[in-house]
């Protein structure tokens, strides 16, 4: 694109060559001023024209005809890629593995948060919540594939997640963990969030269910009878509870995140213990969340965040786990306010409704794929590991065909995942592409990888690998 005409070098010679000839002797400083002008003016034009020229050119290689994109092409990190195979998968489910491996504190056990890939550095801090997700993860994986390592580094972390348990009666917190651990000073944070008891929770009963430990059982039972301490009248959750100079503060706010959090936590307690005490927690917080889908449909926000896709998958996970607690009990009279086949209904529609927001633009790479209203790799790899349960729960509803919907999601949202993979491929440049090898970097600007993101991720491949064919699953 050009501003002015066809403007160009040349013609600058030609105005100082007719502009000497007319004013060779006089006002010769004036001669210096036009100069500068024009200068000023051909050169800006020159760098706005290339400019635009430039943009006009990126827009046409996003609009380029899919056919034409070449796969492994690398922007920014982001690695391209127009088609998915099943080999893929299982390379960034080894990757991922072996990624995780290496997050774990080698001498407390415990997970970090971040890996800040840019500068080859963690954070001085272990986290409960993430640790108990990569163990909840390894798990899967060695049903996956009876890797026989996994299990010391098994040991190690949930032996972290117990010592970070308050144990202290008196305290308002006891039964529940200590959100983070500080490396370089050795305290705990007198942080105390329902989501990291609750996913704890997940955790330390898929280890129970394998292994009948008592202390993990206790260590479950110790967490869900503080989350019902933390229950409103209403049934919503408290967030978090924190001391801060001796007193206890807490956060009058409501999250439809740590409400499924919960909500997943007493049902699952319920069916692990057969106590009707986590039954009636979980009735109240499901009742509470399906009055909200009748007034405003399924697609939810809270006092965190406006409606968004994640929030919202946790109100399907969550009432998906409801179900299956409703449906575990022994009395049919009990079917609360609800009942058990609306709860199904509502799992159903809502998952069939999230469908709808996948974003659906094979011309941009960047962003087909994922979800309408979330950026992230933990937040699309969340949906990811959602979806895959749901796919199994509308199968066993016998959905017929129409449950292959959520595996075509499921498909999309993988390759696109798989872009935000460091691997041989995006990681030049880093100073230890070996240490960020099978980590999913958190989006386009950030490039630190959050552990949740590769967990959510390595869960859906895991859980869907043998339901996916040989050879190629999606060509763009």
């Amino acid at each position: 694109m050009k501003i002015f005409g066809s403007f160009s070098i040349y013609d600058i010679n030609i105005i100082e060559k007719n502009f000497f000839m007319k004013k060779k002797n006089n006002n010769w400083w004036k001669v210096h001023v036009v100069m500068a002008t024009v200068t000023f003016i051909v050169t800006f034009s020159l760098i706005v024209s290339y400019n635009l020229t430039i943009n006009e050119l990126k827009a046409e290689i996003r609009a380029e005809p899919a056919d034409e994109i070449t796969n492994n092409e690398v922007i920014n990190n982001v690695l391209l890629i127009n088609r998915l195979e099943k080999s893929m998968i299982e390379e960034k489910i080894a990757d991922s593995t072996e990624y995780l491996l290496r997050v774990l504190d080698e001498t407390y056990g415990g997970a970090h948060k971040y890996y800040y890939a840019t500068n080859d550095s963690f954070e001085e801090r272990l986290h409960t919540i993430y640790t108990s997700s990569l163990v909840y993860t390894l798990l899967k994986i060695y049903d996956y594939n009876n890797d026989e390592r996994l299990l010391t580094y098994i040991d190690d972390a949930v032996e972290f997640i117990l010592s970070m348990q308050n144990l202290h009666t008196a305290d308002k917190s006891y039964g529940a963990f200590h959100y983070s651990f500080y490396t370089d000073s050795g305290n705990k944070e007198d942080k105390f969030v329902v989501g990291t008891s609750s996913k704890t929770i997940y955790t330390l009963i898929e280890i129970y269910n394998r292994t009948q430990n008592e202390e993990v059982l206790n260590s479950a039972v110790l967490a869900a009878d503080w989350l019902l301490t933390m229950q409103k009248e209403d049934g919503s959750m408290t967030p978090y509870i924190k001391k801060l100079n001796g007193e206890w503060k807490d956060t009058g706010k409501e999250s439809h995140l740590y409400n499924g959090q919960v909500l997943s936590a007493f049902s699952r307690m319920y069916k692990m213990t057969g106590d009707k005490k986590y039954l009636n927690g979980a009735e109240e917080i499901a009742d509470r969340t399906l009055e909200k889908v009748e007034m405003e449909g399924c697609y939810v926000g809270d006092d965190y965040r406006d409606p968004n896709p994640v929030s919202s998958s946790w109100v399907i996970l969550s009432l998906y786990d409801y179900y299956l607690a409703l449906d575990a009990i022994d009395d049919d009279s009990y079917e609360g306010k609800y009942g058990k086949n609306f709860v199904k209904k509502t799992v159903l529609g809502c998952s069939f409704d999230i469908l709808d927001r996948q974003i659906d633009d094979p011309t941009n790479l960047q962003v087909h794929g994922r979800w309408d209203g979330s950026f992230s790799t933990s937040g699309n790899g969340w949906m990811n590991e959602v979806l895959s349960d749901v796919y199994f729960f509308c199968k066993d509803q016998d959905g017929g065909e129409s449950c292959d919907k959520f595996k075509d999601a499921m498909i999309g949202v993988t390759r696109w995942l798989t872009q935000f993979t460091y691997g041989e491929l995006n990681s030049v440049g880093l100073p230890n592409p070996e240490m960020a090898n099978g980590g999913l970097f958190w989006n386009r600007e950030d490039k630190y990888i959050r552990t949740d993101s590769v967990c959510h991720g390595v869960n859906a491949l895991v859980n869907m690998i043998d339901e996916y064919e040989d050879g190629v699953l999606l060509k763009i």
